[in-house]
């Protein structure tokens, strides 16, 4: 299991580096003391099995929200429970990746408690998002690096569809095409039917019409259909579920470490705007190769969904990592890197959120 400090169960976070008073919002809705007591209510709302689905849910988005880790654990305990409702389950996933974004958002060494890195100016921003939801109960307009997931992710998955559209190949068959086959139109888009024509016979004088021979049908026997038998699935043991374990985690160990494949792409964006010159020295570097998409084998689905998620958002990550290192080459081919700065260091934070979501996912499975 990852050792994060924070999901440890401090309980202060994120107001530990303010004042011993409780912290007063400026023109706020609600003080600190109400705060506190919100997110004791909405705890309660989300492990009471008698609550209806839906409030339990909404209580686990507003726990996602909150950035408080008093709600990590019962939201894991929520997630990880066989008695769950599936929606409430989904709720508390999304929460939980909230949490690590957050961890993620912050700018903080190697080493460097949660604690300390909030003291730290470069975590203003994170902060004040935090307070604001806080006191005000709404979701802030500034948006922290880290928080940009969602939208990012939105972004980058319109570009990825723009740039498919753009290359598709100009054969590629066309919905007036194939109504013109099926015979719907004339091809100029004007929709009119094309007509059948229907062979006319003409009548020969005298001619007359021979007897037409009855067929005498001849039964045949029926033969039976022989049942196809149903394979069994093959249970899922223990052994094979530690080797999808570490399959997973030897990918997030090439892309997602230091100096791995996102690393690399995420130096040379930075590079870019310390020196918008730089792309003539960066561009002669061979880019690295993305390792292919993960695949389980059928029956994980219900031994542990936590892997399929995980699964799932680490491929994410994987294909927003081909999309940004083909992004780099073809500002590196069309000398207009500083161009693409916004948008490719972009795309270096979605793909690390998605890679963190299932790094995440994969450590609440025991082993």
């Amino acid at each position: 299991m990852a050792d994060d400090d924070l999901f440890e169960d401090t309980g202060d976070f994120p107001f530990s580096d303010l004042d011993d008073e409780p912290p007063r919002s400026q023109g706020g809705t609600r003080t600190y003391e109400e705060f506190v007591a919100e997110v004791n209510r909405r705890i309660a709302v989300l492990q009471a099995k008698t609550q209806p689905g839906r409030a339990r849910a909404a209580a686990a988005e507003w726990l996602g929200d909150s950035a408080d880790t008093r709600a990590i654990k019962p939201l894991i305990q929520v997630y990880l429970s066989d008695e769950t409702p599936r929606g409430v389950k989904r709720a508390a996933r999304s929460a939980l990746s909230k949490f690590r974004a957050l961890d993620r958002a912050l700018v903080r060494d190697e080493g460097e408690s949660v604690e300390d890195a909030l003291g730290s100016p470069e975590n203003e921003a994170v902060i004040e998002l935090i307070k604001d939801l806080a006191f005000n109960d709404r979701k802030p307009r500034r948006r922290g690096r880290g928080l940009l997931y969602m939208s990012g992710l939105l972004t980058i998955l319109l570009a990825f569809l723009v740039v498919v559209y753009i290359n598709a190949p100009e054969d590629t068959v066309r919905l007036s095409d194939i109504q013109l086959s099926l015979g719907g139109g004339d091809g100029d888009g004007d929709g009119a039917p094309t007509s059948i024509p229907t062979p006319i016979s003409t009548p020969i004088p005298g001619a007359t019409e021979p007897p037409t021979a009855i067929p005498t049908a001849t039964p045949t026997a029926t033969s039976t259909p022989t049942p196809t038998p149903t394979p069994t699935p093959t249970p899922i043991s223990e052994d094979m579920l530690r080797q999808q374990l570490r399959e997973l985690y030897g990918v997030l160990s090439v892309v997602d470490t230091s100096r791995g494949v996102l690393d690399q792409l995420d130096i040379n964006w930075q590079s870019i705007f310390n020196d918008p010159t730089a792309g003539s020295r960066l561009c002669q570097a061979t880019p690295p190769d993305v390792p292919a998409d993960v695949t389980l084998p059928a029956g994980f689905e219900d031994r542990e969904p936590s892997l399929v998620i995980a699964r799932d958002q680490i491929n994410t990550g994987l294909a927003l990592l081909r999309q940004g290192w083909t992004y780099w080459r073809e500002g590196c081919a069309a000398g207009d890197l500083a161009g693409r700065l916004s948008l490719g260091q972009q795309t270096v934070v979605t793909a690390r959120a998605a890679f963190n979501q299932g790094r995440t996912f994969l450590d609440l499975i025991p082993q």
